[in-house]
């Protein structure tokens, strides 16, 4: 279930006379939200300066797009996921579009999910990454990587008094559905390559 409402909105006078091909918003959670959860937001969507290692990252929990735009390209409605993603590379690539960061615009996005539901959002994301930027690897050793990373990352960013039991088994339960939810994401995509190069190439 995901609820987005905004509580704060940006200056139009400041960003609608451009010519824009699409706007980018700020997203942040609630103060209930998971963790680290919060930390993964504050990496993609900072309250100044965009997300700048994909250049077509594109979140549509907060974003607008050109009418002209959206009626000649669409969503990849066959994706498992970040169908978003996918729209503003294909845009990107073909017309060189670009998206302006409005880190004013913010809204709340919840993610209230179980730990089975993260994991299977992860994974679900990871799948179609696979076909977005075939060109990235996920092996089990960067998966292993990657969580202990993660949960250090979260463990500088929280104080001493506040770190308890909870919190910490919140973290290691939360980074853990993440990337064993990525990794599950790539190893799938390599079973399902697997069984259609038998189908189509090997007799029999």
């Amino acid at each position: 279930m995901r609820a987005s409402i905004v509580i704060r909105t940006f200056n139009e006078e400041r960003y609608l006379p451009m010519v824009l091909d699409a706007i980018q918003g700020q997203t942040v959670h609630p103060p209930d939200t998971k963790f680290s959860e919060h930390q993964v937001f504050a990496k993609y969507f900072p309250q100044r300066d965009r997300f700048s290692d994909i250049p077509f990252f594109y979140n549509n929990a907060n974003a607008a797009t050109a009418r002209t735009l959206w009626n000649q390209y669409l969503f990849d409605e066959d994706l498992t996921g970040l169908e978003d993603l996918e729209f503003a590379k294909r845009t990107y690539l073909e017309q060189g579009t670009r998206v302006e960061y409005v880190p004013d615009a913010v809204v709340y996005h919840h993610h209230d999910e179980s730990w089975r539901q993260v994991k299977r959002r992860y994974e679900r994301e990871a799948l179609a990454l696979q076909k977005i930027m075939p060109e990235l690897r996920f092996t089990t050793f960067d998966a292993i990587k990657c969580f202990l990373f993660g949960v250090g990352v979260d463990l500088q960013q929280t104080r001493l008094w506040y770190l308890t039991p909870g919190l910490l088994k919140q973290i290691c339960a939360f980074r853990l559905c993440q990337f064993y939810g990525g990794w599950r994401g790539y190893r799938s995509h390599r079973e399902i390559t697997q069984k259609r190069k038998q189908k189509y190439f090997y007799p029999g």
